[in-house]
């Protein structure tokens, strides 16, 4: 998914890393 307010914080923080990390926006 692209880098919304979902994918950059409420995501990344359910799988317990940092929004800056990087790949996260393939899910």
């Amino acid at each position: 998914s692209g880098y919304t307010l979902y994918d950059r914080i409420i995501r990344p923080a359910e799988v317990g890393v940092t929004a800056a990390a990087p790949g996260n926006e393939a899910e």
